[in-house]
C-alpha cells in the first residue's frame, strides 16, 4: 500500500528574492527555496525519506562507489543553480 504524506507549500507574494536575501533567513528547520525571484518554504520529510535514502545508498551509493568512482553523500545540502541571480 502506498501512502502519500501531506506537505505544506507555501511562497512568497513578491518575486525579488536573491540569493543574499535567502542566506538572511532564520535556521528554522524549515526548507527554503527560491525559484525565479520566489521564495517557497516546505515542512521537512517524514520519516520515510531518510529510510528510502539509506536504502538508496546502501544498494545504489556503494555499486556506484565500488565499480563506477562515483561518491554519494548524506545531509544537508544547498545547491545554486548557475544562471540564477545571485
Amino acid at each position: 500500500m502506498t501512502v502519500a504524506y501531506p506537505m505544506i507549500l507555501l511562497r512568497s507574494i513578491d518575486a525579488d528574492w536573491s540569493f543574499a536575501r535567502w542566506e538572511t533567513l532564520p535556521a528554522d528547520g524549515n526548507r527554503y527555496e527560491v525559484i525565479d525571484g520566489v521564495l517557497y518554504m516546505a515542512s521537512c520529510p517524514s520519516l520515510f525519506h531518510p529510510w528510502i535514502v539509506g536504502h538508496l545508498v546502501e544498494h545504489v551509493g556503494r555499486v556506484a562507489e565500488d565499480h563506477l568512482e562515483m561518491y554519494s553523500f548524506l545531509g544537508p545540502v544547498g545547491v545554486v543553480m548557475g544562471g540564477c541571480a545571485a
